[in-house]
């Protein structure tokens, strides 16, 4: 047997196009080398797209606190160096 049919293109190719494993029928993965690779690609862009969406999701509920929050945080800190600075302590 020289060919067989990929199971995901459903196209009748040369064993050469589908990569060797061993349990596979005539020792070949069921899906050719071009589906593998189309497949493999597509769950890469769906994982990046995934940790992307995370990592939004994630800075923008926990890590990251408000401007509003942030520009109090500013004003307290000038006033206190201003009182300190007015104490004259140094």
């Amino acid at each position: 047997m020289t060919s067989k049919v990929c199971s995901g293109c459903r196209i009748m190719k040369g064993l050469q196009k589908f990569h060797v494993q061993a349990r596979g029928l005539h020792g070949r993965e069921s899906r050719c080398k071009e589906c593998v690779g189309m497949r493999k690609g597509r769950r890469q862009g769906q994982q990046r797209r995934r940790r992307s969406d995370d990592y939004i999701f994630k800075s923008d509920t926990v890590g990251l606190p408000s401007p509003e929050s942030l520009q109090d945080v500013a004003f307290s800190m000038a006033e206190t160096l201003k009182g300190v600075l007015d104490d004259e302590k140094f």
